[in-house]
């Protein structure tokens, strides 16, 4: 599982924002399923208390990890 979200997150970094927007959307929804949430309740106390990153944030953080790993690990 963990190599295939470090390989999306590569896809993913050049994406428009766009793309990113939905993808966002789609964890936001999954955020308020979880939670049985509201539609129009704000999903940003639901992201924080999952530990999840907004889609961009968690697209840089594992092109960093990926980069510690390469140098470091190899």
């Amino acid at each position: 599982m963990q190599y295939s979200d470090t390989y999306c997150s590569t896809v993913l970094a050049g994406a428009p924002a766009v793309q990113l927007n939905r993808l966002q959307s789609v964890l936001n929804a999954a955020a308020r399923l979880v939670f049985s949430a509201r539609k129009y309740q704000h999903t940003s106390p639901l992201l924080r208390e999952f530990h999840w990153l907004k889609v961009p944030q968690r697209i840089q953080f594992r092109l960093c990890v990926l980069t510690v790993n390469l140098v470091y690990l190899r």
